[in-house]
């Protein structure tokens, strides 16, 4: 492992992270200045900057893996709903991690020197675009740095039951989420016509196929199948949250982008049309990650939006709920589930 100071913010380079590659060598500045600017973010947003780290890894599951207790070890993938883990923070004791892959950071220089010459411009084209992204996942990043150290990063959840319980974490989950792409500003967005939201829900009606027709079929683990129901469906609910939180700072009126072509889709109208704006409009009253919030504010309005999770559950054909004799996980449902539905758009 590299160590690097910095005057408040350190990084790291873990797990074979090249330095070199990075652009960090005698001859130039410019992988220090590139990652200077993420440790730039990361300080000014850090209420506590000195007890951060930017880790660099090679080997991202693998620095992540590394940082959850041992139970749960080789049990960590990267793949979310119709994307993937571009970044992660992680308390690790008394300091926040902040992982990134070292494949964003890589020098566009040196990607030109080592390639083919018809392939020099093309590589460093793309290293540049990864570099734009860099700087906006760092900056994403540092709004959880700043909930971690507000104490803002663990859900409020008291005495509620185990079906409530799930939907407050789950809510917490999704806020978290929405309050730390608040923070990201919208010169770093793509433009928000060009939001589609139509994989993200054909993979979540795959994601409810496999884990309620194939897999319960054969464990027949009721609380299993609650627990997978339950993060297909948060995958989903995490990427309309950053999408919600892109049109809060670009401006966008609650309820669009949605394109005339989407509403028509047999996808969005079973699946997402009776929630969307309920959704941005209870998420539209949190706060950026770095602005600090008053505890039973954000209590009120976990238990607003788990009410608005808790109604699109049942529209995906699923109910957790509490009761006399107890939490139970029923499906409502299988119309969603049925391979042989036919997608019969409106004209």
């Amino acid at each position: 492992m590299t160590s690097f100071a910095a005057p408040e913010v350190d990084f790291v380079l873990e797990h074979g992270a090249d330095p070199a590659l990075l652009g960090i060598q005698p001859s130039t500045t410019a992988g220090l200045q590139r990652l200077g600017r993420c440790l730039a973010v990361l300080g000014a947003n850090a209420p506590r900057p000195q007890e951060v780290k930017l880790v660099i890894t090679a080997d991202f599951v693998k620095s992540v893996s590394d940082r959850l207790p041992p139970a749960q070890r080789g049990l960590y993938d990267i793949s979310r709903g119709a994307g993937t883990v571009g970044a992660k923070t992680m308390m690790v004791r008394d300091d926040v991690h902040v992982l990134v892959p070292a494949l964003l950071c890589l020098d566009a220089d040196v990607a030109q020197a080592r390639s083919a010459p018809k392939h020099a411009k093309e590589i460093a084209d793309i290293v540049q675009l990864r570099t734009g992204m860099l700087y906006r996942l760092v900056t994403h990043e540092a709004q959880h740095v700043a909930m971690y150290q507000n104490g803002e990063d663990d859900p409020i959840i008291r005495d509620a039951r185990e079906g409530r319980r799930n939907l407050l974490v789950a809510a917490h989950q999704v806020m978290t989420e929405y309050r730390a792409e608040l923070g990201v500003p919208a010169q770093m967005n793509a433009p928000t016509s060009e939001w589609s939201p139509i994989e993200d829900l054909e993979v979540l009606r795959d994601g409810l196929r496999r884990v309620a027709c194939v897999e319960y079929q054969s464990h027949l683990n009721v609380g299993k199948l609650a627990h997978d129901v339950l993060y297909q469906a948060s995958n989903l609910w995490k990427a309309f949250a950053y999408q919600a939180a892109m049109c809060r700072v670009e401006g966008v009126a609650i309820g669009e982008p949605v394109s005339l072509d989407v509403l028509k889709t047999d996808e969005w109208k079973r699946m997402a049309d009776a929630h969307w704006v309920d959704f941005q409009e209870a998420l539209s009253d949190a706060p950026t990650g770095t602005t600090e919030w008053d505890e039973r504010a954000r209590e009120d309005l976990t238990d607003e939006v788990a009410n608005v999770l808790d109604q699109w559950l049942d529209t995906l054909g699923f109910s957790w709920s509490d009761g006399p004799a107890g939490s139970r996980f029923d499906i409502l449902s299988w119309d969603l589930l049925d391979d042989d539905d036919d997608d019969d758009d409106d004209e």
